[in-house]
């Protein structure tokens, strides 16, 4: 899975294999997650699963959620596809997603629109 953003911050999923993406998206890159301790603590996906749920909350310290520095998505990857949750400016930077009975979780990811793409693995 990529995620890839165009010019106006909009977010997209790119499921296939195929490395070709259209000339006017970039893919992110995951930020180093050692590389900034303030970041990091503002950043990180904790994640808690209790059998088929997933409560994922960003950050240790809340994260701020105003228009010019937020969360706006979160996404979790699992064995056979994904699911994500788009956040509004001043919602709680949480999520909870249900997985399939015969599904896995593989990665979280967030997307802060100034600091870029954070990821958990399981």
């Amino acid at each position: 899975m990529h995620i890839l953003k165009d010019d106006e911050d909009h977010l997209y999923i790119e499921t296939s294999k195929e490395k070709d993406f259209p000339h006017t998206l970039e893919t992110l890159q995951l930020q180093a997650v050692n590389s900034n301790t303030n970041s990091l603590e503002n950043h990180h996906p904790f994640v808690l699963q209790a059998g088929n749920t997933i409560l994922v909350n960003i950050s240790e310290v809340m994260h701020p959620m105003e228009e010019e520095h937020s969360i706006t998505t979160i996404f979790l990857e699992t064995e056979k596809g994904g699911q994500y949750r788009i956040l509004k400016t001043g919602e709680k930077p949480v999520a909870k997603f249900n997985l399939a009975s015969d599904d896995v979780g593989v990665c979280i990811m967030a997307y802060c629109n100034q600091h870029g793409l954070w990821r958990y693995d399981f």
